[in-house]
């Protein structure tokens, strides 16, 4: 389907069960589709934001724990220095 084709013209190039679907449209209808449509996007963006927040948590688990284990050998060393 070309942009610069008329209105008239696109409606033409549809599919014939396109086009039968979109006449029983209601305004109610076409409301009711355009919410589902922001419902999907919104859901697309909370479940984007979850996945990074699941990996940065698990990142920040995992160097808390290379941290610590690095801590503990740092202390050991310097007990180990001492004597």
């Amino acid at each position: 389907m070309s942009e610069h084709n008329t209105p008239s013209a696109q409606w033409a190039e549809l599919p014939s069960d396109t086009r039968e679907f979109l006449q029983r449209l209601e305004r109610d209808d076409i409301a009711l589709l355009e919410s589902g449509i922001e419902l999907v996007r919104s859901s697309v963006t909370v479940g984007k934001f979850v996945r990074w927040l699941a990996i940065s948590i698990a990142g920040g688990f995992l160097g808390a724990l290379l941290l610590w284990e690095g801590a503990i050998k740092l202390a050991g060393w310097v007990k180990g220095a001492g004597r």
